[in-house]
């Protein structure tokens, strides 16, 4: 006997239960699959990949609570928002968004939580307040 498998234009039934399984009377069973991993099924019919993510930066902190949410401002800007323990963050174009001035560390100057300074093309960021202390150190530096 012959093997047929027909073609499947439409899978906007979505992902049914195995307890429909082999019960081609149901209108819907000849759209539907057994498993859509990774796929969203569209109203339309087809099956559209599902969107990825992509690692942009650390949260400020790991042992508090930290969430994200969506911000569009118009169509042709649109920010993820980092919500965090007495802090929030701008992320936007696959990276975080920095605003202000970076100045040239200074051995001598007194940098505190949240300051910016510049060494050999590179931006740190203050997580402890400190003077003299060279970057890249990953206790004061990141």
């Amino acid at each position: 006997m012959a093997r047929s498998s027909p073609i499947r234009s439409s899978f906007n039934a979505g992902e049914l239960s195995p307890l429909v399984a082999g019960r081609v009377d149901i209108a819907k069973y000849a759209n539907g699959g057994d498993i859509v991993e990774n796929f969203i099924p569209a109203v339309q019919g087809p099956a559209v990949r599902r969107a990825g993510t992509r690692y942009v930066a650390e949260v400020k902190n790991s042992a508090h609570r930290t969430w994200l949410a969506t911000f569009e401002f118009n169509i042709n800007q649109s920010y993820t928002l980092e919500f965090g323990d007495y802090y929030l963050r701008f992320y936007t174009n696959h990276g975080q968004l920095l605003t202000g001035t970076v100045t040239a560390w200074s051995s001598s100057t007194a940098y505190a939580v949240g300051d910016l300074a510049l060494s050999g093309g590179v931006r740190y960021y203050c997580k402890v307040a400190h003077t003299n202390q060279v970057p890249p150190n990953t206790t004061y530096w990141y």
